[in-house]
């Protein structure tokens, strides 16, 4: 659900998880940034964004080994 989004973020799968927030809260409106009331959205949207990074990583270090293919 979220891959479409993580795929606009246009991170290398070596990034770092705070270099994940960092693109993924530049990529939402000022509003939603820092608004209190969509805190829970946000966080939620985070949480989903560093969970595809990890996926990504693991898909990228299974293919370098030779496992997927």
């Amino acid at each position: 659900m979220y891959f479409s989004i993580y795929n606009r973020l246009n991170l290398h799968v070596g990034a770092s998880a705070r270099e994940v927030v960092r693109a993924t809260l530049r990529k939402l409106q000022r509003r939603s940034r820092y608004g209190r009331k969509d805190r829970k959205e946000r966080h939620k949207l985070l949480r989903a964004m560093l969970r595809e990074h990890a996926d990504a990583g693991r898909l990228y270090h299974n293919v370098m080994s030779g496992r997927v293919g």
